[in-house]
């Protein structure tokens, strides 16, 4: 299932509106509205946001993005 599916159907389970996304996420309402309606790209930090702040789960999603990210090792010199 795609992500716009997925947050739709989401959305109409839960009934809750772009408002309550855009809230939640930090988006704005304006953008959250393009992108479920296919106007803008889903992008992975959306899907990210979507999934950490709502618990909505994308199935493309890898698990590395979902995994807090480490700091780099400093480089030998």
């Amino acid at each position: 299932m795609d992500r716009r599916t997925v947050v739709k159907q989401w959305m109409d389970e839960q009934e809750r509106s772009t408002g309550y996304i855009a809230n939640k996420t930090g988006y704005s309402k304006q953008w959250i509205s393009y992108v479920i309606n296919g106007h803008k790209p889903f992008s992975d930090k959306l899907a990210l946001a979507l999934s950490e702040k709502l618990g909505i789960q994308f199935d493309d999603l890898s698990r590395s993005k979902r995994k807090t990210r480490t700091p780099a090792k400093a480089a030998k010199g």
